[in-house]
């Protein structure tokens, strides 16, 4: 979904709105001057999450913003400069106090599918809105044969990434806004990769 909004307030797309406690909202704020995703939950807002600054822009811009399972990604333009957020994952957890929020731990999953709309703070500057457009968004397809085969620079063969948690990592894509989150490996650990040189 996107909008036309003015740089010089703060604005907002509202996405699986279910009432004025519930939401998911990405923001702009002007008074900021930063661009974020945020959550309300039984009428307590997170802090701001994938929070990044907003340097400068012109008077008219356009904020996009688009959600897809858990995650969400933001972006805002005046079509010379472009801003945009990490794809960050709303489905709860602690939110991130980047910009010195509180840190809430919010329940995101409370905040299920719903409508959407405009977001607009009491801040004392006004905003006009204009091109409202809401979209599904594109379907993924789903990848059947993901190569996990280990070889070396050489083409040597040196096994194959199977077992719990490989078997189904990087099936499900993190793919918003023209921006992509790799999977999490399946293990907590650090990898170290060990190569052998032999004449």
């Amino acid at each position: 979904m996107a909008v036309d909004a003015h740089s010089d307030a703060s604005a907002g797309l509202l996405l699986r709105y279910q009432d004025a406690d519930n939401y998911v909202a990405a923001v702009f704020s002007a008074k900021e001057k930063a661009l974020y995703w945020m959550a309300r939950v039984n009428g307590v807002d997170g802090g701001p999450l994938g929070a990044v600054p907003v340097v400068s822009l012109g008077m008219n811009a356009r904020l996009s913003a688009e959600v897809r399972v858990n995650w969400g990604a933001a972006s805002i333009t005046d079509g010379q400069k472009t801003y945009s957020t990490p794809i960050v994952d709303i489905s709860g957890g602690p939110s991130v106090p980047e910009l010195g929020g509180p840190g809430l731990p919010l329940d995101v999953s409370m905040v299920k599918p719903g409508a959407v709309g405009l977001w607009h703070p009491e801040e004392g500057q006004a905003q006009q809105f204009g091109h409202f457009e809401v979209r599904q968004s594109p379907a993924i397809a789903p990848e059947e044969n993901l190569n996990r085969k280990l070889v070396d620079a050489r083409g040597v063969y040196r096994g194959e990434l199977r077992g719990p948690g490989w078997d189904d990592w990087g099936r499900n894509k993190a793919i918003l806004l023209s921006a992509y989150r790799p999977a999490r490996f399946p293990t907590n650990q650090d990898w170290v990769l060990v190569l052998d040189a032999r004449r």
